[in-house]
């Protein structure tokens, strides 16, 4: 493909754009220097509900959602969007249920709940899970970004991962959860912006709204209501609506950088002020991602650019939209660029800034000797984090032998962010669950996910479950030759799968998430005949089930009193960083 041209204006923004960040990052490590760890990870609980806000909204903001919803739309049609009713379902939800007791707790990492609730062997495999998880999927968001920009600046794609890795590793390394939520307000504006202004700019060329609908009609994109009860088709609007509820709490709920963030807050009610506002906004920006996998749509109408080989990957069609018409638009091409790098730069330091905590606070705190757990926490932390940053810059060269961005995600979440939302939930909501029920039910949970997930994607590879996009069309292209990688048939002889794993990936974190849950309570039951839980560590509605012993809620309290006072500024002031 030919390239948009990127003039000496649009690198002059992306430029001002890395620097910005880089200079928030030095205001908020040299001039306001955090003093203590409280202040690193958490800016002293005192921070704005804006910035907070802002900062929440940009996890799930990415350039995998940029690059992949339109992408899905585009071969597979509308269906998958209404994966914004879930959105809103699962904010309700994080409003009642989860919010509610994290806040209260005041943890260093939400983590630590399963310490409290279970014992520490449950808070370090779900810590060592999350980390694995985000291990594989910073790699994603780098690479998703890096191919994108590639196709409109044709910048190496290498090149552009390691600037974008190297100027977020700086701000989020030297500024904390300051930096990174004042760098996230300005990334994720840029980022809502650029998305806006592509998506007027690209109705208006194709010649309206009614004429982009009309087009998408025609291409049998537009469907909205198949309620195919069959748990095997890609997309219905049962599998989007009821699996991307699982999908979305993983997201708004139990996420540790956005439950560190809502955390940061001086309220409760202010935390769910900003949980109502990032719900809303990011059902708002998925609604924009679907409407401009239409409009890249009605483009290509006639004339796909994958099945003339002018991309190698559907993944790639949003991108070479942008490039295309950016080529009539001046100032497009740089402010996409602008907004995808900072998705970016905004995903990677909530994951960073996570990862680089509960790295320290679940494992490294425990062996550094008592006098070097102050003296060399701001050292740990910042070394942790550069450390991430440079492994998942690295592992980009993984990501670049993936399949569907989009699926891919899934596949991801149901294998682990899926058990633990059931082991949450398993805590929250069933006072007789124990430690041996939580265990169990989230490594049988991991294991058969993990079964599930890989022989699906084997079959997928070899061809017995395809995954045919809606009509491309070619008839008004000039070449004369189709992409090969297009065609997929399944031999006469060939058996189906069983219908294990030909299930959507739709549902695979929910599957994930009822597995730990049953697998949990079933265990739980078999070994303990009465509940001995703290009332503050599960919801209001069934801390009536519980009866604590006294001595038992003395303890747990003290050992949370202790746990907070790692992190806090005592009266001496002697935890500095």
């Amino acid at each position: 493909m030919e390239y948009a041209t990127f003039s000496i204006a649009d690198y002059s923004l992306l430029a001002i754009l890395l620097i910005v960040n880089c200079c928030i990052g030095l205001y908020f490590g040299c001039y306001k220097k955090q003093k203590t760890l409280d202040g690193y990870l958490f800016g002293g609980r005192k921070m704005a509900t804006l910035p907070i806000t802002l900062s929440l909204v940009t996890g799930t903001i990415s350039p995998l959602a940029i690059t992949a919803v339109p992408s899905e739309i585009y071969t597979y049609g509308t269906q998958a969007s209404v994966m914004i009713v879930s959105a809103f379902i699962a904010g309700l939800i994080n409003h009642y249920v989860y919010l509610p007791v994290f806040y209260n707790l005041q943890l260093q990492s939400v983590y630590h709940y399963f310490e409290l609730r279970f014992d520490k062997s449950v808070k370090n495999l779900a810590s060592l899970i999350y980390i694995f998880t985000k291990l594989l999927m910073m790699p994603l968001i780098i690479y998703a970004s890096s191919l994108s920009l590639n196709q409109v600046t044709g910048i190496n794609l290498h090149v552009i991962a390691w600037v974008i890795a190297g100027v977020c590793i700086f701000y989020t390394t030297i500024g904390g959860i300051e930096a990174v939520a004042w760098t996230d307000s300005l990334q994720v504006l840029i980022t809502l912006s650029a998305i806006l202004y592509v998506l007027v700019k690209g109705i208006m060329l194709i010649g309206g709204v009614d004429e982009v609908w009309e087009k998408s009609s025609d291409g049998q994109r537009i469907e909205f209501f198949n309620m195919n009860p069959d748990p095997t088709v890609r997309n219905t609007f049962l599998s989007v609506v009821i699996g991307n509820i699982f999908l979305w709490l993983g997201f708004l709920a139990i996420p540790p950088a956005g439950v560190q963030r809502s955390i940061s807050l001086p309220s409760l009610q202010r935390a769910k002020r900003a949980n109502a506002i990032t719900t809303i906004l990011a059902g708002l920006s998925k609604l924009f991602c679907c409407f401009l996998g239409l409009v890249t749509y009605a483009k290509y109408a006639n004339c796909d650019p994958f099945s003339i080989g002018l991309i190698k990957k559907l993944d790639q069609i949003f991108p070479y939209f942008v490039a295309d018409i950016g080529k009539s638009v001046p100032g497009l091409s740089g402010l996409f660029v602008a907004g995808l790098c900072t998705a970016t730069l905004g995903a990677l330091s909530n994951l960073l800034n996570s990862v680089s905590a509960i790295c320290y606070l679940d494992f490294l705190i425990h062996v550094l000797p008592k006098g070097g757990k102050v003296a060399n926490s701001s050292t740990a932390v910042k070394v942790i984090t550069a450390i991430v940053g440079v492994i998942s810059a690295t592992l980009i060269f993984v990501a670049e032998n993936l399949g569907s961005l989009f699926e891919l995600l899934h596949c991801v979440h149901g294998i682990t962010e899926g058990p633990l939302l059931g082991a949450f939930t398993l805590g929250l909501l069933i006072p007789r669950s124990n430690t041996k029920g939580a265990l169990i039910g989230v490594l049988s949970s991991v294991g058969i996910m993990s079964y599930i997930v890989i022989q699906h994607q084997i079959y997928v590879w070899n061809g017995a479950i395809p995954h045919l996009p809606k009509p491309l069309r070619t008839t008004e292209c000039n070449a004369t030759y189709l992409n090969e990688s297009l065609v997929t048939t399944i031999t006469s002889t060939s058996e189906a799968p069983l219908w294990l794993f030909r299930l959507s990936f739709q549902y695979y974190t929910g599957i994930g998430t009822v597995l730990t849950i049953l697998i949990g309570v079933l265990i739980s039951v078999l070994t303990t005949k009465e509940s001995e839980v703290d009332p503050s560590l599960v919801i209001p509605c069934v801390r009536q089930f519980c009866s604590p012993k006294s001595q038992t809620e003395i303890q747990l309290k003290d050992t949370l009193l202790h746990k907070n006072a790692q992190i806090t500024d005592n009266s001496s002031g002697t935890q500095k960083l």
